[in-house]
């Protein structure tokens, strides 16, 4: 017996012994998360605001909107980033599987990408040499668009307006060095990813609708500065070794000629709607479906 009750106490010792010695080297819960595979980086256009889901087509404001689709913390009054579920970076982080840090924020310009907005440390934070892929919709903050917008729908704007003549300014003059700093922020910090720059796609009804609020002078301001700014991002890229994604390349859904009535945050039947209930600063975003062409066409571009 007393044989028997020695070799439990032994074999008891020996199983402590065990249990303490792989609670003592193994690692400790989360010290080492995975590393973020996929990095979105920039402003609205890739944050996802306005891709809401809406309990009417027709009434398309923000008291109607759900938005519950945006992650908890980024609306008003917490961050102000609108990080939305459906946004592209969720759409292509599903479909790759990769693990993603979704950084993008709603009104970010370029200096606030590197060094962080509303709280939030800089978004290149995220960065590693771990990253796989890094996108990035950015620039059209620096380029005073929402300016340009304001000008558009409170006045009669003409290419000698202010707001036109500025935002001009910063393409021509500020936007290349802006882009060319954040690449190098990017490169360095995760040298071994692949970038891809993603262009704004529709911003205004193409072809115009004459319910908005909008001349067609006006609108061809607004599509070429959005198309200077592409221009301006795509150069970026080519200095830098990186991709450029065009919305509009060949077979891109964006160019559809009916697209704009689906992939803006509105219809064109209730564009003007959209302006005068909501405000300027949620307008001329993308919906859900503009998120899910941008996803697929950042893929395929990217063979992902």
């Amino acid at each position: 017996m007393i044989r028997l009750r020695m070799s439990i106490v032994s074999a008891l010792a020996v199983v402590m012994a065990l249990l303490a010695s792989t609670l003592l080297f193994a690692p400790a819960a989360n010290a080492n998360p995975a590393p973020n595979q996929y990095v979105a980086l920039g402003d609205s256009y890739a944050s996802g605001m306005g891709a809401d889901v809406y309990k009417s087509p027709y009434a398309v404001n923000v008291g109607n909107a759900d938005l519950g689709s945006y992650e908890e913390g980024t609306a008003i009054p917490d961050t102000g980033c609108w990080r939305n579920t459906h946004a592209y970076p969720n759409q292509i982080a599903a479909h790759t599987g990769y693990n993603l840090a979704f950084r993008a924020c709603a009104g970010a310009t370029i200096w606030e990408v590197i060094h962080g907005k509303s709280g939030e440390t800089s978004q290149l934070d995220s960065l590693s040499p771990e990253t796989e892929i890094v996108t990035i919709t950015a620039g059209g903050i620096d380029a005073e668009f929402m300016g340009v917008m304001e000008c558009i729908i409170t006045s009669y704007c003409r290419p000698d307006s202010p707001a036109i003549q500025h935002s001009s300014h910063m393409i021509a003059n500020e936007l290349p060095a802006n882009y060319d700093w954040l690449l190098n922020e990017v490169k360095a910090k995760a040298p071994n990813a692949r970038i891809a720059m993603f262009g704004y796609a529709t911003t205004v009804p193409e072809p115009l609708n004459t319910q908005i609020y909008m001349q067609p002078s006006e609108q061809s301001l607004a599509m070429n500065l959005r198309n200077n700014v592409n221009q301006a991002m795509a150069n970026a890229a080519a200095r830098h070794g990186v991709q450029y994604v065009d919305p509009f390349a060949a077979g891109s859904p964006f160019n559809r000629a009916d697209a704009s009535a689906d992939v803006l945050w509105n219809s064109s039947a209730t564009w003007a709607l959209r302006v005068e209930v909501a405000g300027i600063g949620s307008s001329w975003h993308p919906t859900r479906k503009g998120h899910d062409y941008a996803a697929q066409v950042i893929t395929s571009a990217l063979n992902l």
